[in-house]
């Protein structure tokens, strides 16, 4: 597949042999070795990119279906190329106040799922917290308060 594009390209061999050392140590990874062999060759063809269904992944993070339905059929309407979203789109130019809200509510969808990420990242790298930007760590602590909060607020 990584000839295909550009098969000329200069840099392609150093693509293609990043990705081999990582397809090697994918390999040798020893949670990798315990799944099916099915699963193994979508992962090392790139078909498959997760263990765990959203839901999985939702309920493992305490992220509410609700929220995420919502979110995703909110975002979706701005990503896919409806009617809508073309319309809108186009209605707004650079710097505008329409475009800073339109924009920043699909930011602040960014940022509650960045702030997921970090949280999870840091019970597998606890050491990482440390020097971390209080900013960063208030962040997080809102969005895990809204999120696992969503459908049922104190």
């Amino acid at each position: 597949m990584l000839g295909k594009g550009v098969p000329s390209s200069k840099h392609l061999s150093g693509v293609a042999d990043g990705l081999k050392e990582c397809l090697e140590d994918l390999s040798s990874n020893e949670v990798f070795k315990g799944l099916s062999l099915g699963l193994q060759k979508e992962l090392q063809k790139g078909k498959k990119f997760s263990l765990l269904s959203r839901a999985d992944l939702n309920k493992m993070v305490g992220i509410s279906d609700n929220y995420y339905a919502a979110v995703y059929k909110f975002v979706c309407t701005y990503i896919h190329t409806a009617p809508f979203a073309v319309s809108q789109m186009d209605m707004f130019r650079a710097g505008t106040p329409e475009a800073v809200r339109f924009y920043k509510t699909v930011i602040d969808y960014f940022t509650a799922y960045m702030a997921m990420a970090v949280r999870e990242f840091l019970h597998f790298m606890p050491d990482q917290r440390e020097g971390m930007p209080e900013s960063v760590v208030k962040c997080v602590s809102i969005w895990e308060g809204v999120l696992t909060n969503w459908e049922n607020p104190e």
